[in-house]
C-alpha cells in the first residue's frame, strides 16, 4: 500500500454469521479491515462509532430482522448522502422492482445469494482498482 493510500476497511451487515464470516475472509485476504455487524441498528451504531469515513466498503443484505438492509440504506442516504463510501448490497432478493429501488439509492453493486466468489472478487476489482490483486 502506497503512503497515501487509506487503509481498505469494510463494514459487512448480515444477519447470518457464516455469511458474514464468509465474506470476512475473502475480504481480509484481500487486504480489508473487517468490521462485522448483525442488522441494519447495529450497522448504523457501528458507522456512528467509527465514523463514515472510517470505511472504503459497505456490504449489507436486504433480508434482516430489527431493521431491513433497506431501510438501513435510505437512513444512510438521509444522514451521510454523498459521504457514504462504496455500497454492494449482498441478498437473496432479485425481484425487479425491488433492485431498481435499491440501485436509484446509488450503491456501487448488487450481488445475489448464493455469491458467486469469482464476481464477488471481479467486482472489488472494479470497485477499487489497483487496490485488489
Amino acid at each position: 500500500m502506497e503512503a497515501d493510500e487509506a487503509p481498505l476497511r469494510a463494514l459487512i451487515i448480515d444477519d447470518y454469521f457464516l455469511i458474514r464470516r464468509n465474506h470476512k475472509l475473502l475480504l481480509e485476504k484481500f487486504g480489508f479491515e473487517v468490521i462485522e455487524s448483525c442488522d441494519g441498528n447495529d450497522g448504523l451504531a457501528k458507522l456512528d462509532k467509527y465514523g463514515i469515513d472510517y470505511f472504503s466498503l459497505i456490504m449489507v443484505d436486504l433480508m434482516m430482522p430489527e431493521m431491513s438492509g433497506a431501510e438501513f440504506l435510505m437512513k444512510c442516504k438521509e444522514i451521510y448522502d454523498e459521504k457514504l463510501p462504496q455500497v454492494l448490497v449482498c441478498s437473496s432478493a432479485a425481484e425487479v422492482p425491488l433492485v431498481k429501488k435499491i440501485a436509484a439509492l446509488g450503491i456501487s453493486g448488487y450481488m445475489v445469494k448464493p455469491v458467486n466468489y469469482k464476481l464477488f472478487i471481479d467486482k472489488l476489482r472494479d470497485m477499487f482498482p489497483g487496490r485488489i490483486e
